[in-house]
């Protein structure tokens, strides 16, 4: 199965990168001893849920909660961008983008 393509956000600003980097390191370190689904799993969840290619994923750290937000290309060219806790991977919302 293709999981399409990960992309990181681009961002031109330093404070961003800075963030940016912060949720990475703070993603790993929780993967790490076992407080979040690997993004493997992740993705699997999302892909069962809302079929097309993933074409952008971030990483963002809200009140504490891991949240993988997917921007998912279907077909017909409809775009949809999917939150998943990432303690768990449950689906938290998903919205036309």
């Amino acid at each position: 199965m293709a999981f399409g393509v990960l992309a990181a956000p681009v961002s031109t600003r330093a404070d961003d990168d800075d963030n940016d980097r912060e949720d990475a390191d703070r993603a790993l370190r929780d993967r790490a001893r076992g407080a979040t689904k690997s993004l493997k799993e992740i993705i699997e969840i999302v892909q069962r849920t809302v079929p097309g290619a993933i074409v952008e994923t971030e990483f963002k750290d809200k009140k504490e909660i891991p949240i993988y937000e997917f921007y998912v290309l279907q077909s017909g060219g409809r775009r949809r961008e999917v939150k998943v806790d990432g303690r768990d991977g449950r689906i938290i919302e998903i919205d036309e983008d």
